[in-house]
């Protein structure tokens, strides 16, 4: 078994990667309606449109957390075992009117187009989606981390300035 079958395989990968999927689009919306705020406040202070940018920003987190906590929830329960039947309850037998029609030669089978969803095709993928993710989250941390060993070196070989 490949590692990327195991991670597949994870009840995790599928409670992250569609709140990583309906970010996307959460963020976009987001994105255009704090476009055309910011628009409309060309004449406010930048400390206005500011403060519209970060609430901007919190809002799209606040979005993927309740995403991922409803779908968590939605997908726990469809998970759940069915309660097996109590000794109580009788089962019920349902029973044709009519004895069946004896057919002497079988009906040629006719097949419906299958309509496939969205998600049913982006399914195979949720892997590859929080995998990729997982890496850019990596990186950025990395490049957060470069970031801050290149400023701690620069402030240590720094010379204090004295005012003359």
């Amino acid at each position: 078994m490949s590692a990327l079958q195991w991670i597949a395989e994870q009840s995790g990968i599928i409670a992250l990667g569609w709140p990583l999927v309906h970010s996307l689009w959460e963020g976009i919306t987001i994105a255009c309606v704090v476009a055309i705020v910011l628009r409309a406040m060309r004449s406010r202070s930048a400390n206005a449109r500011y403060v519209v940018s970060i609430a901007a920003l919190a809002l799209s987190v606040v979005c993927a957390v309740a995403t991922f906590s409803l779908l968590s929830g939605i997908i726990n329960r469809q998970a759940m075992p069915m309660p097996a039947l109590s000794d109580h309850v009788a089962p019920a037998v349902v029973r044709a009117a009519h004895p069946p029609l004896a057919i002497s030669h079988p009906l040629p089978t006719i097949l419906a187009p299958q309509t496939v969803s969205w998600q049913q095709r982006l399914e195979p993928f949720l892997p590859w989606i929080v995998l990729c993710w997982c890496c850019g989250v990596f990186f950025c941390g990395c490049c957060q981390f470069g970031g801050w060993i290149i400023v701690r070196h620069v402030r240590r070989s720094a010379e204090n300035l004295t005012d003359p």
